[in-house]
């Protein structure tokens, strides 16, 4: 994917004239869903809820990016990064400050079919996940602190399509799936939603996103267990702006 990318950039039969882009900033109401347990610390039946996230959210930044030739061939590179973190009181006057950073950075390839009804886009690409987590308990009582730390990333694989098309002049549709595996057993991504065209290089982007992922490695309550089987869902509205 990456020669053909290169290759389609810069080769001298192509023109600049030749390529769209499309940057969309956008904002996701992130509820994550489901199991989770590292090491000897089980966290099954996650659900960390919108508020929760707003509430603890130190940064976060979510972003996309898609080129697109007049031959039918393009690229995306999506990338979603949320980073959390939360003071606890603990007995006997002990603080345990936790820190949770989930980062989704999401490269593909596409083609591109038109026909009388909309467009059809083809996807073959990866996905990135990188998660790092952080415990400090600190017990004044004891004169004690304990830290944990824990980076866990992986690399899926997957395939997929999208389906464009036109509702009326300033309104359109879009549905998006796709499936693959790699470092997780099993990894998803579906959304479905309404674009509200102003003009032809500003448009409003409206969906719903569900992402699901399914990791599980090593031996339940050992120090190598690692078990992430989550959906990171919810609506996303974001700005298109085609240059």
């Amino acid at each position: 994917m990456t020669s053909l990318v290169t290759s389609l950039l810069f080769s001298p039969l192509v023109k600049a004239d030749d390529w769209a882009f499309v940057i969309n900033p956008y904002l996701q109401a992130t509820t994550i869903e489901g199991d989770a347990g590292i090491g000897r610390i089980n966290a099954d039946a996650v659900q960390v809820d919108f508020d929760k996230i707003l509430e603890t959210l130190d940064a976060a930044a979510m972003i996309n990016f898609k080129g697109k030739h007049d031959s039918g061939w393009g690229f995306i590179v999506d990338y979603a990064f949320m980073d959390l973190k939360d003071d606890i009181a603990t007995p006997r006057d002990g603080i345990a400050s936790a820190r949770v950073r989930q980062g989704v950075l999401q490269v593909e390839g596409l083609y591109s079919q038109q026909n009388n009804k909309g467009t059809i886009d083809y996807l073959f690409g990866l996905r990135w996940w990188d998660n790092d987590y952080a415990l400090d308990l600190t017990l004044p009582i004891a004169d004690k602190e304990v830290r944990f730390r824990r980076d866990e990333d992986w690399v899926d694989y997957f395939i997929g399509a999208r389906w464009t098309g036109d509702i009326n002049r300033n309104w359109s549709y879009s549905l998006r799936g796709d499936l693959g595996m790699g470092g997780a057993d099993f990894t998803s991504s579906l959304e479905g939603g309404l674009l509200y065209h102003f003009n032809r290089k500003h448009s409003l982007d409206i969906k719903y996103k569900a992402t699901f992922v399914d990791v599980d490695e090593g031996t339940q309550n050992q120090p190598g267990y690692y078990k992430y089987d989550t959906v990171t869902h919810g609506p996303v509205i974001g700005y298109m702006y085609q240059f």
